[in-house]
């Protein structure tokens, strides 16, 4: 029997992951680059204490089944905030569209086999 179900699995997306986004475009306008440096290693540190967090949850056949296109898509980001502080744009920018798209992937699959979470 599960310990965890979809609403913690959400509650560590909303946690861990949604706030970074915003976080990053903020700072991506300005022209100081060690905010840019600071919000980005803040970033990766959130997106890794998510990522550990989605590792030990204790989850069903049912919760399991595509978790391991949201641990990719926690990856995805890590690497984007990763290539962001080594000033590699471009691969971040790259990272960062894969990471979406494994995170729509994701939420589209959950969803069409047990609806809303």
């Amino acid at each position: 029997m599960s310990k965890h179900s979809y609403a913690d699995i959400l509650a560590i997306v909303q946690t861990y992951l949604e706030p970074v986004g915003p976080k990053l475009t903020a700072v991506g306008e300005s022209n100081d680059i060690s905010e840019v440096m600071r919000v980005a290693k803040e970033s990766e540190n959130s997106l890794k204490a998510g990522l550990r967090k989605l590792h030990v949850l204790k989850l069903g056949r049912q919760e399991r089944k595509h978790i391991g296109l949201l641990k990719e898509c926690f990856r995805e980001f890590i690497r984007a905030t990763q290539n962001l502080q080594a000033t590699q744009y471009r691969k971040a920018n790259e990272h960062t569209e894969n990471g979406a798209k494994l995170s729509s992937e994701y939420t589209k699959r959950v969803m069409s086999e047990v609806g809303r979470p």
